[in-house]
């Protein structure tokens, strides 16, 4: 056998510097060593034959054999093969070292098997941009594994101060439902890991264990800091797992569980304990026949994406994506897309419907870039998918979103977007040319419809974080006349909603525009002329080119209604004209001007429901009935001849 006679590496050689680090300058230092294949096996469980001819070194070793090492590395012209049992047999290689320096492993040439191999080094583990690894699986680790916890099958690794980090930049293969799992406390690729219907996994933290509980996806507990699990190269697994773990974690390259199989979906998991960061140009897909399932989580810190995010169906529905943190943002051009052929998949970002899943990590703030994109739309058929942007105090939405119902049937799907405090100037998209468009919810605190609103996205720092949400949330009526065009708009506060402009909707035939208020809807506001001078307390008015307008104080859909709140207008304000849609007021108080419903292909229908004062109609033209659920006095001036304001009588038999 032969042995190497190069100078041990230090360890702080390779200790990481910053989460940008560059992997590849890593690489370099190994390319010009002189290394050979492992040196210095002793067996101390199991047992192992060792033969060494050229440049090729054989171990044929008993399943679950542990074999000490005073080095483990493998020149770039040099194999180590282990022959085993079978596929499921497995090696343990540890590396002790001699006379107290243990050199770190640097893999440079082939490591082959057709069982399993694991090994473990704390000075750290160095896969070289030349190195091929072809086994079952694959595991390398710098913390350590005590041969009890190996021998049971346990994969507990424990703390081991100054545990050097572990690297591949080459080509790692497995068989078929293989697992590769790098484990230490920094941990990157940059080279190309492949696992067919397997698993792969990143775990960066100063523990680690690995646990399967009955699931195909092991559970990751860890301990971490400030460890980083880094990919700037490729991790492939078809119709398989994937998942990075650690306090920082870095997608920068291309982590793929599609799948070509019905039924055989992929999942991905992407978890930091505090920062998680998807960087332009990377690409994490699970797509297939149906979509897979996508979880990218900061539980502690801030999610930030900018790459490409997929759960893609082919032939079925889309999958699920869950992009969660405490801070969760969709900036530059990130992408989210969990469409699929017969139908949308689900997104949820930042939380789930109302915030209420306990399941599901809710933000405190999120926001969704001018680029961002979210899609969830069915292709040929099938419905549009559901897609939550949440969080609990400050939400901003200036990208897209598209739920789309499918091209030859099926309905548009469901977009919510929410936050204590919300900014929404983005688009919404739920047509549907076959079916029923579909519905965008909007339900902060207090809503306020302004002609333009604050809608450019200024971000000094480059990242639109609001940590002391203060503003009212506002929203434009250029935003809502956009959305009517293929969605049916739904504003939900828990409080109030203030209109302090004109309601203009162009746009929205056969599509419904609906304000429900905890408290009041208040169809005025102080505003400050155009002339200047303090504010005035104005009136507005609400126009439609076809679309429904429902109006609901005192909803208890709000889920905090007050019990006294009204629609309030001010006298020759608060007309409502829908030009054939239908007009439905509700309300401890209703109060508004003249309502029109009058249009040229029909007349829209008129409901009023007030608890216990008086609706105020200016006047009303219209042929069609108006509809109430209680009795209570009403007051009409019309232009209709037939009705007369002191004619109560007449005008609340005919509004019944």
């Amino acid at each position: 056998m032969s042995s190497s006679s190069a100078k041990p590496r230090q360890r702080g050689d390779f200790k990481p510097k910053l989460i940008a680090l560059s992997v590849a300058a890593c690489f370099s230092l190994s390319t010009g060593q002189s290394l050979a294949n492992p040196t210095g096996g002793t067996v101390s469980s199991g047992s192992a034959s060792f033969a060494s001819s050229g440049n090729t070194l054989t171990i044929t070793n008993s399943a679950n054999a542990i074999i000490n090492w005073q080095s483990f590395s493998i020149g770039v012209n040099e194999i180590t093969r282990f022959l085993q049992s079978s596929g499921s047999s497995v090696v343990l290689n540890r590396v002790v070292g001699a006379n107290g320096v243990i050199p770190q492993s640097v893999i440079d040439g082939v490591l082959s098997s057709n069982g399993r191999v694991f090994l473990l080094n704390s000075s750290g583990i160095l896969i070289g941009s030349s190195a091929r690894i072809d086994v079952a699986g694959f595991v390398a680790s710098s913390l350590n594994l005590s041969d009890q916890d190996f021998l049971n099958g346990r994969l507990r690794f424990t703390e081991t101060p100054g545990a050097g980090a572990v690297s591949n930049a080459g080509v790692i293969d497995t068989s078929s439902g293989g697992r590769v799992f790098l484990v230490g406390p920094d941990v990157q690729n940059s080279g190309v890991i492949r696992s067919p219907q397997g698993e792969i996994v990143l775990a960066a933290g100063k523990s680690v264990e690995l646990v399967s509980e009955g699931s195909p996806f092991v559970t990751v507990r860890l301990v971490a800091d400030a460890e980083q699990a880094l990919n700037v190269g490729q991790l492939i697994s078809d119709s398989g797992r994937i998942g990075m773990f650690g306090a920082l974690v870095r997608q920068g390259g291309v982590v793929e569980a599609n799948s070509a199989v019905v039924g055989a979906n992929g999942e991905i998991r992407l978890v930091a304990t505090k920062d998680l960061t998807l960087d332009a140009g990377s690409r994490t897909t699970a797509n297939g026949a149906s979509g897979g399932n996508i979880l990218l989580q900061a539980e502690g810190g801030t999610n930030l994406i900018s790459g490409t995010v997929e759960a893609k169906g082919s032939s079925g529905q889309g999958g699920t994506i869950q992009a969660l943190g405490v801070r969760v943002g969709v900036i530059g051009h990130g992408v989210i897309d969990a469409s699929g052929d017969a139908g949308g998949g689900t997104v949820l970002v930042g939380g789930d419907y109302h915030g209420a899943n306990p399941d599901v990590q809710n933000a405190q703030q999120t926001v969704i870039g001018s680029d961002g994109i979210i899609r969830a739309d069915a292709g040929t058929a099938g419905d549009g998918g559901r897609v939550i942007v949440w969080s609990d105090e400050s939400t901003k939405f200036f990208g897209s979103i598209s739920a789309r119902g499918g091209a030859q049937s099926g309905n548009g799907g469901f977009v919510e977007t929410s936050g204590r405090a919300l900014q929404a100037f983005g688009s919404v998209d739920t047509r549907a040319p076959n079916g029923n468009g579909g519905n965008w919810l909007l339900d902060p605190l207090d809503i306020t419809i302004s002609a333009a609103g604050n809608g450019l996205l200024t971000c000094p720092t480059g990242i639109c974080f609001d940590d002391l949400p203060s503003l009212l949330s506002d929203i434009s009526v250029n935003t809502i006349n956009a959305s009517l065009l293929t969605t049916s708009v739904t504003l939900q506060a828990h409080h109030d909603i203030n209109l302090l402009t004109n309601l203009n909707l162009a746009y929205g035939g056969g599509k419904t525009f609906t304000a429900q208020a905890g408290n009041n809807i208040n169809l005025h506001g102080f505003v400050i002329p155009l002339t200047g001078g303090p504010a005035v307390d104005t009136g507005f008015n609400i126009t439609t080119s076809g679309a429904n307008v429902t109006l609901k104080a005192n909803d208890p859909a709000s889920l905090a209604a007050s019990g006294t709140g009204s629609i309030t207008s001010l006298a020759g304000s608060g007309n409502i004209t829908t030009t054939g849609g239908s007009v439905s007021l509700y309300g401890f108080r209703v109060t508004v001007g003249a309502i029109d419903t009058s249009g040229p292909l029909g007349v829209g229908s008129v409901k009023i429901a007030s608890l216990t004062d008086t609706s105020q109609l200016a006047s009303i033209a219209l042929t069609a009935s108006i509809k109430r659920t209680t009795d209570f006095p009403v007051t009409l001036d019309t232009v209709d001849p037939k009705f007369r304001k002191a004619d109560d009588k007449k005008a609340a038999a005919v509004c019944r």
